[in-house]
């Protein structure tokens, strides 16, 4: 019988070059990647530069920074400041610090600081501070597509020369507002909570209150946002969906219906208009403004009577040039757009 002889142990398998060849190429993936995103990053440091030395739309951002390696482009500002000469209008901002994912640069979260002041030529200035408020952005290459606003624990004022508007210091518990654009269409939804609206003396001119608001316009030219031109409202149409006021204690209001700006920036439309309790607010309009007493009981008495002596109010409420009117009598005048 012939002895068979052992096979040999096979030997150990040569890692070492495949793992060297992984690291290797991780190393390169690393590299192009950092490379890209400092080229990104760079790109757009230098738009945003030049966006800031335009003339025409005067914006400035003190002390910006641009970072967010790896995963985000961040722009920073200590300040931001807005001067519109042609239009005699000016805003300043606190601390803004903006943010993008690097797999989706055209969604932009921004977090606010206050506090913010704006100003409109002759004497008309509006200032705010908050707790809290963050912006949110979607763009394209046609520009903004969707914006939403939020904030909470609102304080401001409003102070202006005689004769343009009543001087007045308002709070906000918390507020939201989004904007949406698709073409010549644009949306927009916007919800108040805890509304305050004061005079300089801190003396409440209104109860607080909630208010929310769902409308829609479509312009004869695509609506550009975030381009530093006007919208282009004059000759467009436009649906109100809803207007909803709550100041408690059953007094409501609600509004909905179409309307047009004319060319002449003068508003027209025909708006289903809804009341609970008129009574309570022929008293709460005469308690914040005395100077109406006769017209909100005027106005109270034509709400009754259209309604069939109910004290709840379903009527038509008419715009025609700017001139809202309940019947044939007209109850306020609406400014130019």
């Amino acid at each position: 019988m012939t002895e068979t002889s052992p096979m040999p142990a096979p030997g150990p398998r040569r890692r070492g070059p495949r793992l060297r060849g992984v690291i290797a190429t991780l190393i390169l993936i690393a590299l192009v990647y950092s490379g890209l995103w400092y080229l990104a990053a760079h790109q757009m440091e230098t738009r945003l530069a030049t966006l800031l030395s335009s003339d025409r739309l005067g914006v400035g951002c003190r002390d910006m920074t641009v970072g967010g390696y790896p995963l985000r482009l961040t722009v920073a500002c200590s300040m931001v400041t807005v001067d519109n000469r042609e239009r005699g209008t000016s805003a300043s901002l606190g601390a803004i610090d903006a943010r993008a994912p690097v797999y989706n640069p055209g969604r932009i979260d921004a977090t606010l600081s206050g506090p913010a002041e704006f100003r409109m030529a002759p004497d008309l200035v509006a200032s705010s501070r908050w707790t809290a408020a963050d912006l949110s952005l979607r763009t394209g290459l046609s520009g903004i597509s969707n914006a939403t606003l939020s904030a909470t624990g609102l304080q401001g004022s409003i102070t202006a020369s005689a004769g343009i508007t009543p001087s007045l210091h308002f709070t906000l518990a918390e507020g939201a507002s989004t904007v949406t654009r698709d073409g010549t269409v644009l949306t927009s939804a916007m919800q108040l909570k805890g509304l305050a609206l004061l005079t300089p003396e801190d003396t409440a001119i209104l109860p607080p209150f909630d208010a929310t608001l769902n409308a829609s316009l479509t312009a004869q030219e695509p609506i550009q946002l975030g381009r530093g031109s006007r919208l282009p409202l004059r000759g467009s149409q436009g649906q109100l969906d809803g207007l909803t006021v709550d100041f408690g204690n059953g007094l409501t209001g609600k509004a909905s219906g179409p309307f047009n700006i004319d060319e002449e920036g003068l508003l027209s439309g025909e708006f289903d208009l809804s009341i609970d309790n008129v009574d309570g607010w022929r008293d709460a309009v005469i308690a914040a403004f005395p100077q109406t007493r006769s017209m909100a009981r005027n106005v109270a008495g034509m709400l009754r009577a259209l309604s069939g002596n109910r004290d709840q109010a379903h009527v038509k409420l008419n715009v025609r040039k700017g001139t809202a009117f309940l019947a044939f009598i007209p109850v306020g005048v609406l400014p130019r757009f």
